[in-house]
């Protein structure tokens, strides 16, 4: 028996017009959870297309297709090809979970949340020829039920081995995240209480890697758990390592979480602000200047000798057409080190998407536009190409040569890694996009 597990990549219709650099496409622990889910008997290949064509003529007897809501399009693509083929076809992820009924048209079974413990289920009623439409986890999966992904099943160059370019591993040490923001999806797939597991299990795994370059945690909040994070970072000094991680504002006002940080090898935080005129649950805070908490907290990151790396959204009911500035003055007065721009984006399964749909704002269905740089909706103090336009200005603007001049001397937190970084990003909008 054999599984062919694919991650897909963009829709043709966009891939056209954005290149995109493959060696740092990896493709997080998603599938190699699934391959570490599977029994030792059955083999199993994952296929990343951002680095492989398809091959419909495989003899693999299930293809597993994980699926966000930007890749939807060309997930049913494939799918659908596969079906023709006769082949069993199995969708899961975010999007078939938020939206089950539309992934089955394009599926024989489709997954619905978490894999842990479904996966197996589905796997034996398949070997006993009685499978289900839908597989439902009835609980989250406990912290010690998560495996150590199989990332053997993963081709080289998904795993960032390439000529001339860095050796990148990602992990996952905690599931979960309690804010559940009108945007966001990661609370209704992963519930709202953080799930961080065991230590020696994630010492293990890192262990397992061998030479690497850096560890990238895709957790949306690596010290969710700040007890157990410190814990976890005790153990990781002596592995000196270099790493790269995401949390929120509030947890940075802690110095000696901030020090343990950054003597485990803590190079670059993301933080998560989102926006300069709405005060979101995850970054809380009792003072007056929001702004001026903001500064004080990426200020704190470089007094650790850790760089700041700033998310921002574009499109809320509290934005015109000003915010653009607004957002990348504040990001380079706090001499970031880096910022991800994104347009608001409503998703299938949050609040936001339930508002905008409810108040006839949104005017896209087509998911491969759901992938925060294009406006799908009519923003309320603004037009959809306003908005679109003010995004791209952003990126430019931040990502120009003077900014990155500006920006680095003034952080002088870690250049050697932030300098070609933004030239990279710099070289990167002014060729590649058209």
């Amino acid at each position: 028996m054999k599984i062919l597990l694919i991650f897909p990549g963009l829709h043709h219709s966009l891939a056209k017009k954005k290149r995109r650099h493959k060696e740092f496409q990896l493709i997080g622990t998603t599938l190699p959870t699934l391959a570490a889910l599977t029994p030792p008997d059955i083999e199993v290949e994952i296929l990343n297309e951002y680095n492989h064509p398809v091959n419909y003529e495989t003899d693999a007897d299930i293809i597993g297709i994980t699926v966000m809501t930007s890749h939807a399009s060309r997930a049913y693509e494939i799918a659908d090809e596969f079906k023709k083929r006769g082949k069993f076809v199995v969708l899961g992820g975010i999007h078939p979970t938020v939206l089950p009924e539309e992934a089955s048209k394009h599926a024989t079974t489709v997954v619905i949340g978490e894999a842990e413990g479904i996966w197996e289920e589905l796997l034996k009623d398949f070997q006993n020829g009685r499978v289900k439409k839908f597989y439902k986890a009835e609980r989250f999966p406990l912290p010690h039920e998560i495996p150590i992904p199989k990332r053997g099943a993963l081709d080289p160059k998904s795993r960032g081995k390439r000529l001339f370019s860095p050796k990148i591993e990602i992990m996952q040490v905690s599931r979960g995240c309690p804010y559940n923001c009108d945007f966001c999806c990661v609370t209704k797939f992963f519930g709202n209480t953080y799930r961080f597991r065991p230590v020696d299990s994630i010492i293990k795994e890192i262990k397992s890697l061998g030479k690497i370059d850096y560890l990238f945690f895709q957790d949306d909040n690596i010290v969710g758990s700040k007890a157990q994070a410190k814990e976890f970072f005790k153990k990781l000094i002596p592995l000196k390592l270099k790493w790269a991680g995401g949390t929120t504002l509030g947890t940075l006002q802690d110095d000696e979480l901030l020090d343990l940080m950054n003597k485990s090898g803590c190079i670059t935080m993301f933080v998560g602000i989102e926006s300069l005129t709405i005060p979101f649950a995850k970054n809380r805070t009792y003072l007056e200047d929001r702004l001026e908490y903001y500064y004080k907290t990426i200020e704190k990151l470089h007094n650790f000798k850790i760089m700041a790396y700033a998310s921002f959204i574009f499109g809320f009911d509290t934005d015109d057409t000003k915010v653009f500035e607004k957002t990348v003055r504040f990001a380079q007065d706090a001499c970031c080190e880096g910022a991800a721009f994104h347009i608001l984006t409503p998703y299938p399964g949050t609040k936001l998407y339930e508002k905008l749909d409810k108040e006839g704002r949104i005017f896209v269905r087509d998911w491969q536009y759901y992938d925060g740089e294009h406006a799908v909706f009519h923003p309320k103090l603004m037009s959809a190409k306003e908005l679109e336009e003010g995004f791209e200005w952003a990126i430019r603007e931040f990502y120009s040569v003077k900014s990155i001049a500006k920006r680095i001397w003034g952080s002088r937190t870690r250049p050697l890694f932030a300098i070609p970084w933004n030239l990279f990003i710099y070289f990167d909008r002014k060729f590649n996009h058209q």
